[in-house]
């Protein structure tokens, strides 16, 4: 089985992700931070946000850590900091955007917290529209799958061709 961030970009350069512009570790919590002051465990992050209101752009490049995958291409976000400096400037404000969780093995009932969540958060800080959450992952759990379709969260079972 292919590990988290494996699978996350298999799946966006995949055909059946959405098309647009991918932005990953997208932050948000960032309205709750003090006086500009990025405070520990006051942001969380989604996994990845498709702008589809912009034309498809892949991320070049991928850097491996711990906590998930982080975009170091020198064109685009690349820390928290530079995240909190775009938001300031909102340059997505108005777009329609799809919210990308990643599960590696099953969807799960945390997982729908999550991308519900990043939903409401997105919408307000980022000033965006959330057109569809998407959850992916290379198993399935029927309870799970009931309670996203209630839900109009779309379930992905994504398998890596390698």
């Amino acid at each position: 089985m292919a590990d988290h961030d494996t699978l996350l970009r298999e799946f966006i350069e995949s055909t059946i992700s959405p098309e647009g512009d991918w932005l990953l570790n997208v932050p948000v919590g960032l309205a709750s931070e003090r006086d500009g002051e990025i405070l520990m465990g006051g942001t969380r992050e989604i996994d990845a946000l498709c702008l589809l209101s912009r034309s498809p752009n892949l991320p070049d490049e991928y850097k491996y850590q711990q906590a998930g995958v982080e975009i170091i291409n020198s064109d685009r976000l690349h820390s928290q900091s530079s995240y909190r400096e775009m938001w300031e400037r909102n340059p997505f404000a108005g777009e329609r955007a799809a919210l990308v969780e990643m599960k590696p093995e099953t969807p799960t009932l945390k997982g729908i917290g999550q991308l519900t969540a990043y939903s409401v958060l997105a919408e307000e800080e980022w000033d965006i529209t959330v057109d569809r959450l998407l959850m992916v992952s290379t198993g399935t759990d029927p309870v799970v799958e009931r309670a996203c379709r209630a839900l109009d969260i779309d379930v992905i079972q994504f398998h890596n061709n390698h």
